[in-house]
């Protein structure tokens, strides 16, 4: 069976936005390729989330010289035989050049086109990803836009056909890191919107916040708030199905939202959310906010009645979401990579 080596990290500084991608690109790949995953600080919850879907998880040693920790792979991990896949801004150029050197084939997962590729396949699943101009090598085949979404298989094969009469029970996730603690001014505005009777807060455990937003939502008079974390992709659907509402950035939770079908009201944290929510919000999947870190309270609360009182809108939001992900993500990335197994060149 053809090897493949994931690499990517996930902390509470970057979140765990790489690994979930990779465990998408897994997902698809899993019954068909022999998949190994290495990571650096390997943590027990990182490690449980990636069993089911490889052969082999390898705790990496700790390395911020990414040239060092390139040549180590292609020492102990990586051959002619073995197809690479990288998710992670450590993975520039000159780490991609000592690995393709040393593997069958490479693939690229990005979203910041920021450097120069040599990757023999760069995937960029933001929706108009189609109309950037990559500096890539001739030889590097591009797979870009919603076509390519990186979803488990859970939300690809989630149906639904909901309707929006009301809303009063809203999602809140503001990703694994929420290093500027967005979510903690979201809460606030919630606890004071009387109409929204339920928020489900989605906190990973990476988040260095956790510990004062758990301690917020156990002082404040509000009975509102239950705050979850770790879900797995089945109950992450679950709470998606069961809110009226979603707060979130543009990362790949928005595109597993957009699969599923719930109005989002987003905008972006970081830089490389910027083409995920260029796209959706032209293809109106998406209300956008724009900063979330400076947003004002006024401004959020204004929005979110705007819903509330005209659920027209999110009925609207729901039947854009419907043409955006076509489900067959899935089939498209197992050809590419089969594919890529029997190229010659």
């Amino acid at each position: 069976m053809q090897k493949l080596f994931f690499r990517a990290d996930g902390n509470s500084s970057i979140g765990l936005g790489h690994l979930l991608r990779l465990l998408a690109v897994a997902d698809a790949l899993k019954n068909n390729f022999e998949i190994t995953f290495g990571v650096q600080n390997l943590t027990p919850y990182v490690n449980d989330l990636f069993q089911p879907y490889c052969n082999q998880v390898v705790s990496l040693p700790e390395e911020t010289n990414f040239q060092k920790e390139a040549q180590y792979l292609c020492s102990n991990y990586i051959s002619k035989d073995c197809m690479v896949v990288l998710d992670g801004y450590n993975f520039t150029t000159s780490y991609q050049s000592t690995l393709k050197k040393a593997c069958k084939k490479l693939v690229y997962i990005d979203d910041l086109n920021s450097f120069h590729q040599v990757a023999d396949v760069v995937i960029n699943h933001a929706p108009l990803a189609n109309q950037l101009q990559y500096d890539a090598e001739p030889y590097t085949q591009l797979c870009l836009g919603s076509s390519y979404a990186l979803l488990r298989h859970e939300f690809i094969q989630y149906s639904s056909t909901r309707t929006i009469n009301s809303i009063s029970k809203v999602m809140l996730s503001m990703g694994g890191a929420d290093v500027h603690n967005v979510s903690l001014k979201f809460i606030q505005v919630l606890e004071n919107i009387e109409s929204i009777k339920e928020v489900c807060l989605l906190l990973g455990k990476v988040n260095v916040h956790f510990e004062q937003i758990q301690a917020y939502i156990t002082t404040t008079k509000s009975k509102k708030f239950t705050l979850k974390s770790n879900l797995s992709a089945t109950q992450l659907c679950e709470e998606l199905v069961a809110n009226d509402l979603l707060i979130c950035p543009a990362s790949t939770t928005a595109i597993e939202a957009c699969a599923v079908g719930i109005p989002i009201i987003g905008g972006y944290t970081a830089d490389n959310q910027l083409e995920i929510l260029k796209g959706l919000t032209q293809q109106k999947c998406l209300h956008n906010l724009g900063d979330l870190t400076t947003v004002r309270n006024t401004q959020i609360t204004s929005v979110l009645n705007e819903y509330i009182t005209d659920p027209v809108l999110a009925s609207k939001m729901l039947n854009a979401q419907k043409k955006l992900i076509d489900g067959k993500s899935h089939e498209r990335l197992l050809n590419l990579f089969t594919n890529l197994q029997h190229a010659t060149v």
